[in-house]
């Protein structure tokens, strides 16, 4: 028995759906750049502290070899990592007008339109699964940022405490 093909009688919604499936594709962007905006910052408010903390330490002659340091080096570098990872490793996926052009031009517009909804459900599960995780590497890179924070303070602390 074959599956017969889709119609606008059988899916009378298409045209009310059609523009909800175009618009998760900025939402989608707005997601990504809020969760990278964050990363950005996250980055830049490390990077910022990280490099005064030797300038710092120097200046009040603080000793580098503590362990204290080298946890909260290597959170940094941690943090880094995770944080660089969640930029550069996955993209969004958005229309192609190389796709619309090369396969979908020729179609009625009630066919097209159903297309692209099914293109932009597709999408939106990965674009989704993207932005979701790109989140939780945010969290896991502030959690190391802070953690090198309180290892700073922690060696510090040693440090000004001992005799």
């Amino acid at each position: 028995m074959s599956e017969q093909e889709p119609s606008p009688e059988s899916l009378p919604s298409v045209e009310i759906a059609y523009p909800i499936a175009l618009e998760a594709y900025e939402t989608a962007v707005k997601r990504f750049d809020a969760v990278d905006s964050k990363l950005n910052t996250l980055v830049t408010f490390a990077v910022t502290v990280s490099l005064a903390v030797p300038v710092l330490a120097q200046a009040k002659n603080l000793s580098f070899r503590s362990v204290w340091f080298t946890i909260a080096a290597l959170a940094f570098v941690a943090g880094i990592g995770v944080a660089t990872y969640a930029r550069i490793v996955g993209n969004l996926m958005l229309l192609s007008p190389r796709a619309l052009y090369d396969q979908y031009l020729d179609l009625q517009p009630w066919q097209f339109k159903r297309h692209m909804i099914d293109w932009a459900g597709e999408n939106w599960e990965h674009n989704k699964a993207l932005i979701n995780r790109n989140g939780t590497l945010a969290a896991i890179a502030a959690i190391l940022f802070s953690l090198e924070v309180v290892a700073v303070a922690a060696w510090v602390m040693s440090v000004v405490g001992s005799p």
